[in-house]
């Protein structure tokens, strides 16, 4: 089957700023001051363990365009790839509920290639995450069996999104990391949660 392109959707604002989670963190201001490093060492630990989201400068002819993502998508199903690569194209939650269906269809029960997915920044906000989370939950036994890696950082997923983003880590066993740095939750119970899933990556 052919992956269908649907309708363009309006043009996104290009100018919005990235919400990298690195600004949370003064590292400069730490370096060369004992006192300071020893009473943020938690800090500190945390950014060595896991690394934060690459600073990627978004390319100008790649945002938002629909056309260009659907040729890319193509060529990974067509050709049996196993990583599908959409960051930084600010392509909203509209693109990806059409981009699952379109994906659902191309697969027609059967086990996809793709090991990894990376949606990061691009303005996914709580529908879109509803969307993505319901799909690898129902197809975790058919298009996505093999994926073990989802990349959602830098996006706008808010405190809403936790509780499919739980259901999600519970029954899709094959899933061993998820990455959702640099969104928008504010809960610390809610953030405690994702961070308590057991036999899974969970980046926050």
């Amino acid at each position: 089957p052919v992956i269908s392109k649907p309708p363009s959707y309006p043009d996104k604002n290009l100018l919005d700023d990235d919400n990298d989670l690195l600004n949370s963190f003064s590292i400069t201001d730490k370096i060369g001051k004992e006192d300071n490093l020893m009473a943020n060492s938690s800090e500190l630990n945390f950014l060595n363990e896991i690394p934060d989201p690459k600073d990627e400068l978004l390319d100008p002819a790649l945002v938002g365009d629909t056309d260009a993502a659907y040729d890319l998508i193509s060529n990974v199903l067509e050709n049996g790839l196993e990583k599908l690569d959409l960051s930084n194209r600010k392509l909203g939650d509209e693109f990806f509920k059409s981009l699952i269906d379109s994906i659902v269809e191309f697969a027609d029960g059967d086990p996809l290639a793709l090991t990894e997915i990376n949606f990061s920044n691009n303005e996914i906000g709580d529908e879109g995450c509803q969307t993505i989370c319901e799909f690898l939950i129902t197809e975790k036994d058919t298009a996505v069996k093999n994926l073990t890696s989802v990349n959602l950082s830098r996006n706008k997923m808010k405190d809403r999104s936790v509780d499919i983003l739980m259901v999600l880590c519970s029954e899709n066993n094959q899933l061993s990391t998820l990455d959702l740095r640099g969104n928008e939750f504010k809960s610390k119970l809610a953030m405690n949660k994702l961070r308590a899933v057991e036999g899974k990556q969970v980046l926050l």
